[in-house]
């Protein structure tokens, strides 16, 4: 599995540890419960693109606490994107 980061003009790719981390992160916030809509007309912080063996998720984090799933359109308050964008501007 690689995770990549892209922000700003800046990419990053997560580590091992990184990736264990923000795969808990994901899977928590994914079970609660989501509010479906677009947000208003911002840019994304950054993206997220996760790449398994035939398969890719993708995130959005705005306003770097909300994140958005963009296959579904669901979104969730989501505070451990700050520590993703740290990641990502280090």
């Amino acid at each position: 599995m690689e995770v990549l980061i892209e922000g700003g003009g800046r990419k990053h790719t997560l580590d091992e540890d990184q990736r264990w981390i923000l795969a808990g992160e994901l899977a928590k916030v994914k079970s609660t419960r989501s509010t479906h809509g677009v947000l208003p007309k911002l840019a994304p912080d950054c993206t997220i693109k996760i790449h398994g063996s035939g398969w890719t998720e993708s995130y959005e984090i705005y306003a770097r606490s909300i994140l958005r799933e963009t296959s579904s359109n669901e979104v969730w308050q989501f505070y451990f994107g700050l520590i993703v964008l740290e990641w990502l501007y280090s």
